[in-house]
């Protein structure tokens, strides 16, 4: 049952230190597509989308630990959340 929607945005603008918040939030997975990236910019939106999808993530499920939520996409651009130490638990678009 949908008890409420919402919208997560992140102000890009807002984020500093963005290695050190990448080593915070991401999981591995996530932080080595992070370093892939080739410049601050992809960098700082990949960092600011994956905050605000776990953020919305962790508002709807209760779930507290951002480091174990990890958001990739599969070959044909599907976002998928999964919580380590869980199975694949959402599917999202």
């Amino acid at each position: 049952m949908i008890k409420g929607i919402g919208v997560d945005i992140c102000d890009l603008r807002r984020l500093n230190h963005l290695d050190q918040l990448a080593k915070k939030i991401l999981h591995v997975d996530e932080f080595s597509l992070y370093l892939s990236k080739g410049n601050d910019k992809a960098k700082r939106e990949f960092v600011g989308g994956r905050f605000a999808v776990k953020e919305a993530f962790v508002k709807a499920a209760g779930y507290k630990s951002f480091k174990e939520i990890c958001c990739l996409n599969d070959e044909n651009g599907l976002s998928l959340i999964h919580i380590w130490r869980c199975r694949r638990i959402a599917l999202c678009r």
